[in-house]
């Protein structure tokens, strides 16, 4: 029998095919769409706030955390990875689990931020919030809010205008009710 999602909000749109390791770790808010052929694997805990967009193709994975805090987008092909294997261990996954060497980790997304297509985030990161990162980047370090980043590794090339930007947001959420969810709980 598959086991069910911890905790599933409204307007909850999921394309088929999608695929969900550890569902029962999962929390979904309201006002998400994951699209077809992405992988989440909650691992010990993934939490998606609301207005969130998961785009084809994306993964979460590495058996670790994951935060994505209202507003953000993930684009196609994001890959955000929570734990990887320790390289001064046996790596392989296919051994039993007290032999393998692993490093879990988290990944938090601030609301706001964007990731544009096919980013890498390694474990450890925190992505501040409404910080962009350019399509193609590898992030692995903390990225200042409200700045804008591209490469390999991912460097700051820019900051974007955050009172123009959460004016609008201010004005969508008032105009349609609009309360963000708050994690503040778990972070």
């Amino acid at each position: 029998m598959k086991k069910k999602i911890k905790e599933i909000g409204n307007d909850v749109l999921i394309h088929e095919p999608v695929e969900f390791i550890n569902p029962e770790n999962l929390v979904l808010k309201s006002n998400i769409v994951i699209s077809t052929f992405a992988y989440v694997a909650a691992g010990k805990g993934t939490w998606v706030a609301d207005h969130v967009h998961i785009a084809t193709h994306t993964s979460i994975s590495g058996g670790g955390f994951c935060i994505l805090e209202s507003f953000c987008g993930v684009s196609a092909g994001v890959r955000i990875i929570t734990g990887s294997a320790d390289p001064s261990g046996l790596t392989s996954s296919v051994l039993p689990r007290e032999f393998q060497s692993v490093n879990r980790s988290f990944v938090h997304v601030g609301r706001y931020a964007e990731l544009f297509s096919n980013v890498v985030v390694t474990p450890g990161v925190t992505i501040g919030e409404g910080a962009v990162v350019g399509a193609g980047s590898f992030v692995n370090k903390d990225l200042e809010p409200w700045s804008i980043y591209v490469g390999s590794p991912a460097r700051k090339i820019g900051v974007r205008n955050k009172e123009e930007i959460l004016k609008r947001l201010d004005e969508l959420k008032e105009k349609y009710n609009i309360v963000p969810t708050d994690f503040s709980e778990i972070i």
